[in-house]
């Protein structure tokens, strides 16, 4: 067989792999690609104006309806422009596409709040609804440990091929969301060890 026709087949079969799912995981434990950056999205999901903003948000109501709505005109770019820029240019937006600026291993940052809806975002994700997700589902169960991490694939709004890791975010000892970063595959390829 060709080299290439290996290397492709290895390829494939790392994106098609299962979902690697570690509910309890001690990142200090870790030594290795991309559990190195679990504690700086641990670091993020922490800080008091995320959870601040976060607490505010799921204070406002949202009918299911609403949501679906939402979601059906944000996923078919029919939503007022407004809308997505209240969401897109609020406070911590701005801060976590700070982040994705500083740090070139992510490729996208998005914030839930309890209604499982984005209310902040690096940039315009695919979809407004995230409760249909594995990583949303994963952080909820899994509270107030459950790190996620996806196995490598396409991710639309990211324009990347990445893993999405994801963290519950939590208020005294109550979930009110979650964090989920796109991590570039690049990164943990070429970072094999936590400090190169």
């Amino acid at each position: 067989m060709p080299k290439y026709r290996l290397t492709i087949l290895i390829f494939l079969l790392v994106v098609t792999m299962n979902i690697i799912q570690l509910p309890n995981l001690q990142a200090k434990n870790t030594d290795s690609g991309i559990y190195c950056l679990i504690p700086l999205i641990q670091d993020i999901a922490s800080d008091e104006d995320l959870i601040h903003f976060t607490d505010v948000q799921n204070s406002l109501l949202k009918m299911p309806q609403d949501i679906y709505a939402l979601d059906k005109q944000w996923i078919e770019n029919s939503l007022n422009d407004s809308e997505i820029n209240k969401i897109l240019t609020n406070e911590v937006s701005m801060k976590l596409k700070s982040i994705v600026e500083n740090n070139p291993y992510f490729d996208e940052i998005f914030l839930t709040g309890n209604y499982a809806t984005i209310i902040a975002a690096s940039n315009k994700t695919s979809d407004y609804y995230q409760g249909d997700e594995e990583f949303y589902h994963h952080a909820v169960k899994n509270m107030p440990d459950g790190i996620y991490i996806s196995a490598s694939t396409p991710d639309r709004s990211a324009k990347a091929i990445g893993q999405k890791i994801a963290v519950p975010i939590m208020l005294n000892d109550n979930f009110i969301g979650v964090l989920a970063v796109i991590v570039g595959s690049w990164y943990n390829e070429f970072f094999k060890a936590c400090g190169e």
